[in-house]
C-alpha cells in the first residue's frame, strides 16, 4: 500500500503546522503514530481523514 508521496521537508513541515494551527488534536493524531514508526496506525488515521474529507482526489478531479 503507498501511503503518500514523498514530499519535500518544508513542504511536509508547512503542511503539518497548518493543520496543527487548524486543529492541534487532529495533527497529533496524525503525527503520533508515524512517529513512533505504527504504520498501520497512521494509514488508517489517514483513512479517517480522508473519509471525513469525503474521500480520495483522483488525478483530474477538482473540490
Amino acid at each position: 500500500m503507498v501511503i503518500g508521496r514523498t514530499f519535500h521537508p518544508q513542504l511536509r513541515r508547512a503542511r503539518h503546522r497548518r493543520l496543527r494551527d487548524f486543529d492541534p488534536h487532529r495533527a497529533a493524531l496524525l503525527s503520533a503514530p508515524l512517529l513512533i514508526g505504527d504504520h498501520s496506525s497512521f494509514a488508517a488515521q489517514i483513512e479517517r481523514e480522508l473519509d471525513v474529507a469525503g474521500g480520495r482526489v483522483h488525478e483530474g478531479h477538482v473540490r
